[in-house]
C-alpha cells in the first residue's frame, strides 16, 4: 500500500470565496467553516482571503468565473445552499 501525505500549509495563498446571501442563516456557517479551515489547515492569512457576497446561487458561478479570470487568486471557493421545495412531495 502506498500512502502519500501532503503538506497543505500555504500561508501565501490568495483565496477568494464567493457566497450567496440567500439562505444566509445556513451560508454564514458555511463561510465560518471555510475561513476556519483555510486558517487552521492551510494557514492562509486573513489579508489573503477575499469574500464576495452575491444575491443567490444562480450568481455564484458568474462571480466565481469573474474572480478566476482576474488571475489574482490561487483558489476560488463558491459557497451556497439551495433547496428545491417544489421537488419534494407534500
Amino acid at each position: 500500500m502506498n500512502i502519500i501525505e501532503a503538506n497543505v500549509a500555504t500561508p501565501d495563498a490568495r483565496v477568494a470565496i464567493t457566497i450567496a446571501r440567500f439562505n444566509n442563516f445556513i451560508n454564514d456557517s458555511l463561510l465560518e467553516g471555510a475561513i476556519d479551515a483555510l486558517k487552521r489547515i492551510g494557514q492562509v492569512k486573513d489579508e489573503n482571503i477575499t469574500v464576495v457576497w452575491v444575491p443567490g446561487a444562480y450568481e455564484l458561478p458568474l462571480a466565481a468565473g469573474a474572480l478566476a479570470k482576474t488571475g489574482k487568486y490561487d483558489a476560488v471557493i463558491a459557497l451556497g445552499y439551495g433547496y428545491s421545495w417544489w421537488h419534494c412531495p407534500l
